[in-house]
């Protein structure tokens, strides 16, 4: 337990105050319990420090060693800062708190946002792919591949060594052998299929300090102890918060490979738009294959740790909807929803004349050339391929969400997700309908021969 200290600003303050709360054993409690039961005292503290910090990060009086730290644990400080405001955590310590005593947290009022990015920390997942600086998209796609390979090496690790009984973590709830196991080998086929070399060994050991996060190139060490923290002791949680990490890290490179194919395509550059596309086509690859895995979770052990997931959902993710605006615009039903998500509203500046998304772009690619018509296949491949995606989400929503239950980001859940995802670039959904349809994820329907998209969605006009 750490005793609440006087707020100070000074750099030096707030370095001691970090460094009182130890790296290693914060990390431990927070897999051994789940953060739901953490000290509430720490996490009240870690909230105040991530406050008391920012006005430091935003001046100019710090040492760079300073500057770094305080860069690094930033996320980590803010995501306990954002979920401490959870009406559900603060009812409980409440209740759990004699003789009224007042809590250390914000009423169930003050709330800090939508709780997505804070319950995957998945601000630390963007410093590691470096998608938070000005850098090119070919740097990205690299430290994209490579987080790829370490995220399914480390949960497959996870499952092996729950498997073998020497795991300590989340065990509550624990799936059957051959569930494990089965997950395990698809893990690591995806390991293999995105590794450019030996299996990626998994760090065993998380730092003692804060500060001894820094020398870490590769970003491994914040990818194993700073972004897989989940709220219980479920199993299950820990595979559903890998699947939210591989996901996002996907959605990353096919967005930053998008944009640039977009810019090339504005240049005439029909090749080197084709080669981006591609890449971002092996990419959708993985990530329908992260789904793939995601099937084991049973439904029965998904509802188990729902609720203490708040308010997060992917409909909060920006890096989901930046992909689909710069393929198709912004889509002026969801207006609204992304209005509601004060994360997400600035997308809606992408509504405006000077925007120019792939959709808009395709009819003006001459496919008579042999570069462009490679440009063109690549754009509608990576069409279907993110159809196949979406329809695998809602898919999920169907699969572990019953018709009563609501999304848990306030939408319809599968309604809302219905209403979307058979928007294509062409407008058309074909006689694939049937082939996306993942092995029972969608519930037979009557088949869908045409589906118009709105005007502003359709390359067609």
């Amino acid at each position: 337990m750490i005793a609440r200290t006087t707020s100070s600003t000074s750099e030096s303050a707030l370095v001691v105050r970090i460094d009182k709360i130890a790296a290693d054993s914060y990390v431990h409690e927070a897999r051994a319990l789940g953060r739901e039961r953490l000290d509430r005292e720490m996490r009240a503290e870690m909230a105040q420090l991530y406050e008391d910090l920012r006005p430091l990060l935003r001046s100019d009086r710090l040492s760079p060693r300073s500057r770094s730290v305080l860069r690094l644990v930033e996320p980590v400080l803010q995501a306990e800062w954002k979920l401490s405001s959870a009406p559900r955590a603060v009812e409980a310590h409440d209740r759990s708190t004699a003789g009224g005593t007042r809590s250390p947290w914000a009423s169930p009022l003050e709330r800090r946002g939508k709780h997505y990015v804070s319950y995957g920390n998945l601000r630390v997942l963007t410093q590691v792919l470096g998608a938070n600086r000005h850098t090119t998209d070919a740097t990205v796609e690299r430290a994209v591949w490579s987080t790829i390979g370490y995220l399914a090496s480390s949960w497959a690790a996870f499952e092996e060594r729950t498997l073998s009984g020497t795991e300590p973590y989340s065990q509550a709830r624990r799936p059957p052998d051959r569930v494990l196991a089965t997950r395990s080998e698809r893990l690591r086929t995806i390991a293999r299929e995105v590794g450019d070399g030996p299996p990626t060994s998994v760090v065993s050991q998380p730092p003692r300090r804060w500060a001894d996060y820094l020398p870490d190139p590769d970003g491994r060490r914040r990818l194993e102890f700073l972004t897989a923290f989940p709220q219980t002791e479920d199993h299950e949680e820990v595979a559903f918060l890998r699947t939210i990490h591989l996901t996002e890290t996907c959605l990353w490179g096919i967005l930053a490979r998008v944009m640039s194919a977009v810019e090339l395509l504005k240049a005439a550059r029909w090749a080197q738009a084709a080669a981006c596309l591609a890449r971002a086509n092996r990419l959708v690859h993985v990530q329908n294959s992260v789904f793939e895995v995601m099937k084991s979770i049973s439904q029965d052990d998904f509802l188990a740790f729902r609720a203490s997931t708040g308010d997060s959902s992917a409909v909060q993710s920006t890096t989901n909807h930046l992909v689909q605006i710069f393929m198709q615009g912004v889509d002026p039903a969801k207006s609204e929803a992304l209005a509601s998500i004060p994360e997400n509203a600035y997308l809606l500046r992408y509504a405006n004349s000077h925007f120019v998304p792939l959709s808009a772009i395709l009819p003006s690619i001459p496919s008579g050339d042999p570069d462009g018509a490679a440009a063109i296949e690549e754009a509608l491949k990576l069409d279907r391929e993110m159809y196949r995606w979406r329809a695998a989400h809602y898919g999920v929503a169907r699969r572990y969400l019953p018709a009563e239950i609501a999304g848990t980001g306030g939408t319809a859940g599968a309604a809302y997700l219905k209403g979307f995802y058979h928007h294509r670039l062409s407008g058309v959904v074909g006689s694939d309908e049937e082939a996306v349809r993942l092995e029972g994820w969608i519930d037979p329907e009557p088949p869908i021969r045409r589906v118009h998209a709105r005007p502003v969605l359709s390359w067609e006009n």
